[in-house]
């Protein structure tokens, strides 16, 4: 193929295009870091999917079937659309309504609707989408699966709402290693390889990070990180460290809405560190922005 004069400025000009729309959007990510791709479809397991799993059990979700027969062996519930809400009441009501085949399922049992808006919170599925009142969540096309066996792990295919994707982002240098301290502080355990630690390097792993930054006369900073191992939520109790990694989730552009009341939100999605065991290591981390 041949590569013209005037090839190379339409790419000029596209390439301009691109970073005038990242900054009208509003992002602002810093020169230690790099946007790479972007994809809307997600996988979970762990703590958050059985939490979806369980919500779509106790909206009485038949289980799927294959030409009229249950799938033996594994159990699987799906949903059109998931919608859960918390009211801006004293209680702060929390309630999910589940859309499937045109039928409406409302599930309004706090503990069940609670976990399921958490996850949600988690996997950062709000809405920009806000009805007066309340604070709203939403994720399309959910499936989970739930093999027939003791103390089954389930997994969850699901799609965000919001209708912008996840913005694939790699950090390196002094923010890279914010990231891996606060995981490691959090007690993140490094990833194996069939049980045995990599050697080399310590990659520490989360399947998200989500602080906030209240409006008190302190402007506390608290940060919670979900362990990409065992899908449970660790606390950053490192005040300091809370505070440099709100610092830097508003530098890459990392807040999220809707805001909490009394609060900004921040929140990054499938976080993966690397460090090199070497003297004056240079740590690297791949993550997404919700954006």
């Amino acid at each position: 193929m041949k590569f013209t004069v005037k090839d190379s400025v339409n790419a000029s000009l596209a390439s301009i295009a691109g970073l005038f729309l990242l900054n009208a959007c509003g992002m602002n990510v810093n020169e230690n870091a790099k946007l790479v791709s972007s994809e809307q479809s997600r996988e979970v397991s762990g703590i958050h999917a059985a939490a979806l799993y369980g919500l779509l059990e106790e909206a009485g979700i038949a289980a799927d079937t294959i030409d009229g027969r249950v799938i033996i062996g594994a159990t699987t519930l799906s949903a059109d659309t998931v919608h859960c809400s918390i009211a801006s009441t004293a209680n702060q009501d929390k309630r999910c309504e589940i859309q499937k085949s045109g039928e409406a399922y409302d599930v309004s049992k706090a503990s069940v609707a609670a976990s399921a808006i958490e996850s949600l919170d988690s996997l950062g599925a709000q809405v920009d989408r806000r009805l007066i009142g309340a604070i709203n969540y939403e994720i399309k096309n959910l499936s989970c699966t739930s093999p027939v066996v003791l103390k089954p792990e389930i997994s969850c295919s699901y799609e965000l709402s919001h209708g912008r994707s996840d913005l694939a982002l790699e950090l390196s240098g002094l923010d890279a290693s914010t990231f891996f301290d606060s995981m490691e502080a959090s007690g993140i355990q490094p990833a194996t390889i069939d049980g045995q630690v990599i050697y080399g390097s310590i990659t520490l792993n989360a399947d998200a990070i989500h602080c906030t930054s209240s409006f008190d006369a302190n402007f506390t900073k608290h940060c919670e990180i979900t362990d990409g191992a065992s899908g449970s939520e660790l606390k950053l109790n490192d005040a300091a460290m809370a505070r440099k990694m709100v610092e830097v989730m508003e530098r890459i552009g990392a807040k999220v809405n809707p805001q909490l009341v009394g609060a900004n939100n921040y929140q990054v999605l499938e976080v993966s560190c690397t460090k090199p065991v070497v003297p004056n290591p240079e740590v690297s981390c791949h993550l997404k922005l919700v954006k």
